[in-house]
């Protein structure tokens, strides 16, 4: 979903921030801010439709998040060889 022209990984990251506190969860924007490029391409290929959609990316950073793992994250890994 694209809601906003600008501002859209930013309103994600504080909406998911707010709502895994409210649900008990403490989190806070640091993992966000550190990996902003990876967030945001995490996001787009888990919902890139018709050229490898692929949550796994999501996953690792989500895990990273909720369950203290120290998944690599990095922005490279989520290019389309495909499509280059």
């Amino acid at each position: 979903m694209h809601p906003f022209r600008e501002g859209n990984t930013r309103t994600i990251a504080v909406f998911i921030e707010k709502y895994l506190n409210y649900l008990g969860y403490h989190v806070d924007n640091k993992l966000f801010k550190d990996n902003s490029i990876y967030f945001r391409n995490a996001l787009v290929r888990s919902n890139y439709l018709g050229i490898r959609e692929n949550k796994t990316y999501l996953i690792k950073f989500y895990e990273n998040l909720l369950l203290g793992k120290n998944n690599d994250l990095h922005s490279e890994d989520l290019i389309v060889k495909e499509l280059f």
